[in-house]
């Protein structure tokens, strides 16, 4: 048998009277049951009648209890009846959204420009006619639109009509003249229709237009522009053009403008500015010039891309000549994120794409609970693209552990996941009280849960039996009889027409109740009421007396002051006609025996009555907390005595510390009544002193008055006793007592202590005078000590914590990383507490180059920076390059460049040249002379004024500044004078009165009735002559001016007499504006003034095709194309008016230039060739295939020949083929050149190597091969100039340096060292500054040299001092005693290997005179040699070591006589 099997046959067993039957008859909206029946149950296989509600076909069926204990499905059984179907709606639509059976309803609408007249919706309902609509049918009428509005100075059309109906349009035009020319302008929309807001009422659909006086715009132009659109004679209001740029110019402003009121275009008219457009947009991208409208050419953009998004394509775009941007823009794609594992017990939710930005989801499958952010989003952390939350996790729902029952078990172990079912269980010796099956149930992403509580096992008691419960309008279980026994349990089930609310199943608890829950309720389905309540002793309620009540109507009962309510305090009447349970009754009350209270008595009442008191008290150690006596109340349904007091225990508190002492006793706190404490003395604080205790040693917890817990008496003290006697006075030699001195110590006395000036404290400062009689600690010492050691510049101590140094104490010395320890490591304090020997130096420790240089600062390790670098003159500091040098630990070099400076290109002069390059930057120190062009005319010259020259210089040190203005040129008049110019029958009307100089000029007019012949201006020349000529005033009028397009009748004459008459007419086409004829007045100008002739409107007749008839007058009209349009020939109109009669109009035919598909070329392609005929002004580039050069113009253009036809703008290049061997140049570059070749060209594959000129840096590949086609690969290397950090002068211990007080050596400079006296030099004395700011040879360093003398000098008289140790370089003069003589040399001196030159002499006492005689000739001659020797060894000493013997006079300053610098170029190993 399965485990479905088993759980089906469970339920069957635990849940009775649930299958094998059907509950109450079904109830349905459309029908009902032919016979009622009171029936709370039916059996399986039961058929009951029904028939069909009226609204519906007449029809009877049946409904059969299944074996499931449902009834059987009735829905097919009663149909709708249905309306007949509405006719069609005229000009609307009817919707049926319900069909039309009984109960739906239909709505009406009509259509677009119909409004609805009657009901909106009908419903069809039952009459005693049958099936009907409850309303009539609507109708659909026409909206209709009173007549628009009238305008000053027009009119409309269908301005007959009285209204116009829905969806009428019409069209408003303004008045014109009378031969038809236009005299205003329609402002707004020409056209207005009728329509409708609300669906029942007409409106037009806005305000009408405006005549306004006719405006006419000026002709538009745009410099470096062309008109693309708009072509037109005149313009009038709201005519638009549109304008392009010629190439390599982009357009500020909007490209179409329209004609505004005022004559103005709006919005303004662009301008064309040389440059390029703002670069292409790039989502999610920038370049950082977005604020920029237009880029001059040649300027360079970057793109870079938003985190999480790559950059594909070029990320630099230039701006070309042409106006356009070259390569195209990039694209940035957005990066995606790692695809996420499976989620156990759940599922992913993933988008198409886990691009940024992409979302998943996580769900659970059925029986488990999300545990996470349900979602997770890709996005950028860093150049990483991750999952913003974590992988949750599917945990299964759980109930947990079944509830456990007291002497029960279940059949689960564990935590119970959803749709576990628990049985519970007893022994035979209990009773299970409750549903023995629970279920755990539970979804979604809520809690799961049992679905009820857990039974009880309840101890088997034979003797309880429950009475026999009552459900109104319910019955129990026919398998349930009386007697009920504790255990049994009764399941109650409803009559017909009843339904129950509560728990079916009810047990018999051990108290004799039903549980564990209240009985159930079975509610009628047609409520009856209750009958009246009877009357009960001592009681009263709140229903009324002798009246039935309504179902749910309560009755709360109450009973008389001194009674009890024995019984239910609520009845409510139920639906079955039945109270919720038996009235209550009220008995008289009474308490029971009060009972005293734990360690006490109590007083019993006479009586147990409400009302009586009883009386409490405590035994001894005890107290009463409460009130002493207890009443008899009411609480509740119950008498009980009000609070009963308590007896507590007496407890006393802490007991009083003693002081330096301590008790025995209880530890916990507080004590107990009765309990004691023993005090004693704590041991003293030392040997020889102690404690004696003062009192009361024990203490006893007892009572005071108010029986508050205290100890019998105080407590007792502690006093101190010294066995030990005085302390001696201190004695600390080099040092004094700065507190608490006396003449005698006791115990406890206490004294400050410090050592002398020039000592340091070895031990405490403070010190205690003991129980003992001594000093504790012990008594300091004064030693000498050394100050802290000095401090190296880029070193540090090894062991920084320490602050004090004793004699002997070492300390040792390291180096940053990047420098290297100059001198010993290690100082020792010596005993006249200074450091031996002197401290080292940090100097620059040599790079070992790892790996290339880099411009870019690393992020991580240590960089020796350069804070003291400068740079030559010209130059500033810039940017830095870092270089990775090895080692036992890898750092960085800083290595500061320096920037040239530089100017801008040489201001340009009005009139006059310069030296320089009028484009090119130049550099510092750049000198440029002016010069001035020459004169306008012979005998007038410039003259320059100001400084000829400048030099580029700098005033801040990093901007480049011309040393002063530029000079001006200045015309040098001549001193010519020109005669006084003299018209007759004409004046002068400007221009000063004689003498007049160079350059005045004059101007004449004639008097009337005079014409002038000739110019009227005339200038004063250089060599004193006017010009032009002065004119001549003759006698008429001059011809008058002929109108354009027109003539008059006085013909070639030059001069015409006063009263002559000239008219004037017009050629076809065009009109006189002004008066057809002008007479020569006496004044000598022509009265009225000429006309003029304008283009008549052409009123067309017909077309005349291409040619006119022969002889006919024709008028151009826009004779020519638009740029980009070529000439096709010209089509002529025939036009007629009153004035002109027949004439014709020539207007041109244009068509757009395309160019033909552009030429091919061999070995190489065309880029962006066009797929269909190439339109005006379009672009081609052309490339070669590898192995080609290209010869000739790279990009071609689509122009327009000479006879008007699309032509290319040149001829295609050509691509030839590379010469295999094609010599490359000597590579150039500045500051540097290239090592071990001299010859000018280099076959290909020649390898060179380049070298920057000391002082500058290589910026790119040092090796460069020459390719086959000519050129250098990689690109040949750059040379930056470095910056010079300089040298720091090295001090040497008994020494010195030619350097004297400089804190920084610049690259060059050398210094000479030297030793003081006694001192010698080690090493190398002369040092060189090298341009990478360190010396070329490690810092020479002095040592001590000393000389001993014999410990016995018998004989000698002063000279020499017996065991004296003399400095190197010291030299003695000896001199023997009377009696003695001196052998060897009078003089010798101390030399550099510690021993004498010449050796020491001796005295010798006087012997034989022979001996001596021979012996002082002998040594004379010897001597002779030695001094001669010993001369030139010190002179060679001196010459080296620079010292001497001989004070400076004058006092103690030491004057140097010359300090010698030497300049040698610190590059040149030579030097």
């Amino acid at each position: 048998m399965g485990a479905a099997a088993l759980q089906w046959l469970c339920w069957a067993l635990l849940a009775p009277g649930v299958l094998g039957q059907c509950k109450l008859l079904p109830s349905y909206t459309f029908a009902r049951p032919k016979a009622r029946s009171d029936q709370a149950e039916f059996a399986v296989g039961t058929s009951w009648e029904y028939e069909c509600l009226p609204g519906y076909k007449k029809r009877s069926f049946s409904v059969t209890c299944l074996p499931t204990s449902q009834w059987s499905d009735a829905q097919q059984f009663c149909k709708r009846r249905s309306c007949e179907h509405p006719r069609d709606l005229l000009h609307g639509t009817i919707l049926y959204p319900q069909g039309i059976e009984w109960g739906s309803t239909i709505t009406f609408s009509c259509n677009r420009g119909y409004r609805l007249i009657g009901d909106a919706s009908a419903m069809c309902v039952l009459t005693d006619r049958g099936m009907s609509w409850d309303v009539h049918m609507p109708l659909c009428d026409t909206i209709l639109c009173g007549l628009p509005p009238a305008i000053p100075h027009g009119d409309f059309s269908d301005q007959n009509k009285d209204s116009l109906p829905y969806g009428a349009v019409v069209t408003y035009r303004c008045h014109t003249g009378q031969r038809g020319e236009k005299l205003f302008d329609l402002v707004g929309e020409p056209s207005i229709h009728c329509t409708s807001r609300d669906g029942r009422e007409g409106v037009w659909s806005g305000p009408p237009p405006l005549c306004l006086p006719a405006v006419k715009c000026p002709a538009p132009y745009v410099e470096n522009g062309v008109l693309e659109a708009g072509f037109r004679r005149s313009f009038s209001l709201n005519d638009s053009v549109a304008f392009k740029c010629q190439p390599g110019f982009t357009m500020r402003g909007a490209s179409v403008v329209w004609c505004h009121l005022g004559g103005t275009w709006r919005p303004p008219l662009p301008s064309c500015i040389q440059g390029c457009p703002p670069p292409p947009q790039v989502p999610h991208g920038s370049h950082g010039h977005e604020a920029q409208d237009v880029f001059p050419t040649g300027q360079r953009v970057s793109y870079h891309c938003e985190p999480g998004h790559t950059l594909r394509g070029s990320d630099t775009l230039d701006c070309t000549s042409s106006g356009t941007w070259h390569p195209p823009a990039p694209t940035c794609e957005a990066q995606s994120c790692e695809a996420l594992p499976s989620l156990l017990h759940g599922r992913v939710l993933v988008p198409p794409s886990l691009q940024l930005g992409a979302q998943v989801a996580f769900v659970c499958d059925e029986g488990f609970r999300l545990s996470g952010q349900p979602s997770s989003r890709c996005v950028s952390e860093g150049t990483r693209m991750v999952w913003n939350t974590e992988l949750p996790v599917c945990d299964p729902l759980s109930c947990g552990p079944p509830p456990p029952i007291t002497h029960g078990r279940n059949t689960y172990s564990g935590s119970a996941t959803v749709n576990t079912v628990v049985k519970y269980s007893c022994p035979s010796a209990f009773r299970l009280i409750g549903d023995s099956v629970l279920f755990c149930r539970g979804g979604g992403q809520a809690d799961a849960y049992w679905d009820k509580a857990a039974p009880v096992c309840e101890v088997f008691n034979r003797y309880v039996q429950c009475p026999e419960p009552h459900v109104p309008g319910g019955q129990k279980d026919r398998r349930a009889r009386p007697p009920f026994w504790h255990g049994a349990a009764v399941t109650f089930s409803c009559q017909a027409n009843f339904t129950m609310r509560g728990n079916r199943t009810l047990w018999c608890q051990a108290n004799g109740s039903w549980g564990p829950t209240a009985l159930p309720v079975c509610e009628s389905d047609t409520p009856l009421d209750c009958p009246p309540l009877p009357a009960s002793p001592h009681a009263q309620h709140s229903g009324p007396v002798g009246v039935r009540s309504r179902p749910g109507q309560a009755v709360l009962f109450s009973c008389e002051p001194g009674y009890l309510l024995q019984g239910e305090k609520t009845l409510r009447c139920l639906s079955s006609g039945a109270w919720s349970s038996e009235p209550p009754t009220c008995t008289e009350a009474q308490c029971d025996p009060p009972v005293p209270p734990r360690h006490g008595q109590v007083q019993q009442p006479p009586s147990l009555q409400l009302g009586s008191t009883a009386t409490f008290s405590c035994t001894e150690g005890y107290r009463l907390k409460g009130q002493a006596s207890s009443r008899c109340v009411i609480a509740g349904q119950k008498a009980t005595w009000t609070r009963i007091p308590e007896c507590e225990e007496i407890r006393c508190p802490p007991p009083p510390p003693a002081i330096q002492g301590t008790h025995s006793g209880n530890t916990s706190w507080p004590a107990t009544y009765g309990s004691s404490v023993t005090y004693h003395c704590l041991p003293g604080p030392e040997p020889g002193v102690d404690f004696i205790l003062v009192g009361e040693s024990t203490l006893r917890c007892t009572a005071d008055a108010q029986l508050e817990g205290v100890w019998s008496g105080p407590a007792p003290h502690c006093q101190l006793a010294v066995s030990g006697g005085p302390c001696p006075p201190p004695q600390v030699p080099g040092g004094r007592v700065v507190s608490g001195q006396k003449q005698h110590y006791s115990y406890n006395d206490t004294l400050g202590l410090t050592c002398e000036p020039g000592f340091t404290l070895k031990g405490s400062t403070r010190t205690r005078c003991s129980g003992r009689g001594s000093w504790e600690p012990e008594l300091p010492r004064c030693e000498k000590a050394c100050p802290a050691p000095p401090r190296i510049l880029n070193g540090q101590l090894e062991d920084r914590g320490t602050l004090h140094f004793d004699p002997g104490t070492s300390v040792r010395y390291r180096c940053s990383l990047g420098y290297t320890l100059e001198g010993a490591d290690t100082l020792r304090c010596s005993s006249q507490g200074v450091w031996m020997p002197s401290a080292p130096q940090c100097t620059a420790a040599p790079c070992e180059p790892v790996l290339k240089q880099t411009f870019k600062r690393p992020q991580h390790g240590f960089i020796r920076t350069e804070a003291n670098s400068s740079c030559e003159e010209g130059y500033y500091l810039g940017s830095s390059v870092y270089q990775l040098c090895g080692g036992a630990q890898l750092w960085y070099q800083e290595v500061r460049l320096c920037k040239e400076i530089t100017c801008t290109p040489p201001p340009a002069i009005t009139d006059g040249v310069h030296s320089g390059s009028p484009s090119q930057e130049a550099p510092y120190g750049t000198r440029v002379t002016y010069s001035c062009r020459p004169g306008p005319e012979r005998g007038v010259d410039f003259q320059l004024v100001g400084d000829s020259a400048l030099s580029c210089t700098s005033r801040d040190g990093r901007t480049g500044t011309w040393s002063g203005p530029a000079p001006t040129c200045r015309l040098l008049l001549p001193s010519t004078r020109c005669p006084a110019p003299h018209v007759p029958n004409g004046f002068r009307v400007s221009g000063r009165d004689g003498p007049h100089s160079y350059n005045d000029s004059v101007t004449f007019q004639c008097v009337d009735g005079f014409t002038l012949r000739g110019s009227g201006w005339a200038r004063c020349t250089a060599n004193g002559t006017w010009e032009p000529v002065v004119p001549a005033c003759e006698k008429g009028c001059p011809p008058p001016p002929g109108p354009q397009h027109g003539q008059h009748t006085g013909g070639s004459r030059a001069l015409f007499e006063p009263g002559v008459t000239v008219d004037f007419s017009c050629d076809p086409g065009y009109r006189l504006v002004g008066s057809p004829s002008s007479r020569c007045a006496p004044s000598g100008s022509w009265s009225p003034s000429a006309p003029r002739c304008e283009e008549a409107p052409c009123q067309p007749v017909e077309d005349a095709g291409p040619e006119p008839p022969a002889g006919s007058h024709v008028v151009p009209f826009n004779t020519s194309c638009a740029e980009g349009y070529q000439l096709l020939g010209y089509v002529h109109r025939r036009c007629q008016d009153l004035e002109s009669g027949v004439w014709f109009q020539k207007i041109p035919h244009c068509e757009a230039i395309h160019c033909p598909p552009p030429p091919s070329i061999a070995h190489g392609r065309v880029l962006n060739a066009p797929t269909q005929p190439a339109p005006y002004s379009r672009e081609i580039s052309y490339r070669c295939d590898p192995g080609f050069s290209l010869q000739g113009e790279r990009s071609l253009r689509c122009v327009q020949d000479s006879q008007g036809h699309g032509a290319w703008s040149g001829q295609a290049p050509r691509c030839e083929a590379i010469p295999r061997e094609t010599l490359c140049p000597r590579p150039e570059v500045r500051h540097g050149h290239v090592l071990n070749q001299s010859q000018p060209t280099f076959v290909p594959g020649t390898l060179l190597r380049v070298a920057c000129t000391p002082g500058f840096l290589l910026n790119g590949s040092q090796w460069v091969r020459c390719h086959r086609d000519g050129r250098w690969v990689p690109v040949p290397p750059t040379c930056i100039k470095k910056a010079s950090s300089g040298c720091r002068p090295l001090k040497i211990a008994h020494g010195n340096h030619t350097g004297g007080d400089i804190t920084r050596f610049p690259p060059g400079m050398s210094v000479l060292y030297s030793c003081d006296p006694g001192h010698l030099l080690v090493g190398e004395p002369l040092l060189l500054c090298t341009h990478e700011g360190a010396w070329s040879q490690p810092a020479p360093h002095c040592t001590e040299v000393n000389c001993s003398s014999p410990e016995s000098v018998l004989g000698v008289q002063r000279g020499l001092e017996p065991g004296r140790l003399y400095q190197y370089g010291t030299i003695v003069t000896l001199e023997c005693e009377d009696g003695y003589t001196l052998e060897g040399s009078s003089q010798s001196q101390c030399q550099d290997d510690h021993r004498w030159s010449p050796p020491l002499a001796v005295c010798k006492s006087h012997g034989s005179l022979a001996p001596l005689v021979s012996g002082l000739s002998a040594g004379f001659l010897f001597l002779l040699c030695l001094a001669s020797a010993a001369w030139c060894m010190l002179l060679r000493h001196r010459g080296r070591n620079y010292y001497t013997n001989r004070a400076p006079r004058g006092g103690g300053d030491i004057h140097l006589e010359t300090r010698e610098v030497y300049s040698v170029d610190p590059y040149n190993p030579a030097s």
